[in-house]
């Protein structure tokens, strides 16, 4: 009987030592396969890789570097495929999925890369590097939702990104101006902020909190890093108007003429400066120079509904009914949901007589008001954990 147990335990070791072996055999092949990778010698690789997968079939970490040969080799729906196979037998392989990732992204599909970034990111893949590709795929993902006006699914993806890189300030970034936009502006305003704390000296991120600070009647805010952003670029027309608007929110009007003056300056076809220089004027009581500004604004906009309707109210004070009818019907059409326009055109109607056509533009005007007055009551946060993530 002790004889029976010696033989066993002996066979025990033979194969234990031989298991051993063959690991290390296993090691040094998909070094020698990785290594040849790395200097482009592909004969090498797959020739290591073919002795790993011959005794293990099943081998993630082979699987995976032959994906990547495959793909070297422009064999992309082979390489997809060995990717897939690496997935499925090591699912927490994160080389394996941001290499799968990239494949489907040159395949321009783009959520299943999102989708394997973030599993990348998840098993541990890390750096700045995959940071980047991450978010440079899922900002082309945004890109097609937004043009596809699904703003709820880029909401989402942003949502879940900043969850995943809870203090990246891209990340912050991108998910701050799509809340802003979707009007959810206390939470995009307070993630612009964090993502221009953390990075201070992206200019990006500068003048995009300057914006929201705007936005949001933050003057006083907004007006030094407006002032900070054109310090860098004093040619930027945009960033002149953005500074301009700051400045008429804190009532000062004179310099704010300036900032929109130094737009058009720039930029002579930026018609909203134009329109907020006929403004000024109008409440200057210089109808003649309004008059000369938005007339300039709508030649370089003829859509430009605030311009065609004060410009449509100053002709209706002199009485030339005519010319204002035609520019506010214009402003109507241009602006459906514009309820100046539809107040000035009433008012016009009103005067030649066309009662029944006034009252109905009028309770159109008074309509829209009311609608823009619900709208104003801004929209409440995103419920987010401290790590981001949308409950």
């Amino acid at each position: 009987m002790r004889g029976v147990v010696l033989l066993m335990a002996v066979a025990a070791t033979g194969q234990a030592q031989k298991a051993a072996r063959d690991g290390v055999a296993v090691r040094d092949e998909l070094g020698r396969a990785a290594q040849a990778l790395v200097v482009g010698d592909r004969a090498e690789a797959r020739l290591a890789l073919d002795h790993v997968l011959i005794a293990e079939p099943r081998n993630a970490r082979a699987l995976n570097l032959k994906g990547v040969l495959e793909a070297m080799e422009g064999n992309a729906q082979q390489a997809e495929l060995l990717f897939r196979e690496a997935v499925r037998a090591e699912p927490k392989l994160g080389a394996a999925h941001a290499n799968l990732a990239r494949s489907l992204r040159q395949q321009e599909r783009l959520d299943q890369a999102v989708d394997e970034f973030k599993l990348a990111l998840e098993d541990g893949e890390r750096g700045a590097a995959l940071e980047t590709e991450f978010l440079d795929t899922l900002e082309e993902l945004v890109l097609a939702q937004r043009r596809a006006g699904d703003q709820q699914a880029a909401l989402v993806a942003l949502v879940a990104a900043r969850r995943l890189l809870p203090g990246n300030p891209r990340a912050l970034f991108d998910f701050g101006q799509q809340a802003m936009g979707m009007g959810f502006k206390a939470d995009g305003v307070e993630a612009l902020r964090q993502a221009h704390a953390a990075e201070s000296g992206n200019e990006n991120y500068l003048y995009g909190l300057a914006h929201a600070e705007q936005s949001i009647g933050h003057a006083a805010a907004a007006d030094p890093l407006f002032r900070a952003y054109l310090k860098a670029h004093p040619e930027d027309a945009s960033a002149h108007f953005g500074l301009g608007l700051a400045l008429l929110d804190e009532n000062r009007d004179e310099e704010a003429g300036t900032e929109f003056a130094a737009s058009v300056r720039l930029r002579p076809e930026q018609s909203e400066s134009y329109y907020q220089l006929g403004r000024l004027a109008e409440e200057n009581g210089d109808a003649v120079r309004a008059r000369e500004q938005y007339e300039t604004a709508l030649r370089y906009d003829a859509q430009h509904a605030g311009a065609a309707t004060n410009l449509g109210a100053i002709l209706l004070k002199a009485k030339d009914y005519e010319g204002a009818l035609k520019l506010l019907r214009g402003a109507v059409e241009a602006a459906p949901d514009y309820a100046p326009a539809h107040l000035q055109l009433g008012l016009t109607l009103a005067r030649i007589g066309q009662q029944d056509e006034s009252r109905k533009e009028l309770d159109r005007a008074r309509e829209l008001t009311a609608e823009a007055d619900k709208k104003k009551v801004e929209r409440p946060r995103l419920v987010l954990d401290p790590a981001g993530t949308r409950r």
